[in-house]
């Protein structure tokens, strides 16, 4: 039996996804419910660079950057923003 990741958000995600509309935000919400259940048998998009470590999952216009525990089986949502705004000041 495959058991769902747990998912985690930190403070800078969750205040991310209160400033998107709720039906957006549902989206994600619904996107990242998709990756904790998937998540044992995903290939995640990996960032490079100074980024590394860090994965990204794509959900229209935004994008969810998150870290991976595959030994304690977490996922770690970092931050919630659109294409043209995630990646500056991480």
């Amino acid at each position: 039996m495959v058991t769902n990741f747990s998912v985690e958000f930190t403070d800078q995600a969750a205040d991310d996804l209160a400033e998107i509309t709720k039906t957006i935000a549902q989206r994600i919400l619904d996107k990242i419910h998709w990756l904790s259940a998937n998540c044992g048998s995903l290939t995640p998009a990996a960032l490079a660079g100074d980024l590394a470590g860090i994965y990204k999952l794509r959900v229209g216009d935004y994008r969810v950057l998150y870290t991976l525990n595959n030994d304690a089986r977490s996922v770690c949502i970092l931050r919630i923003r659109h294409r043209r705004d995630v990646y500056k000041n991480l």
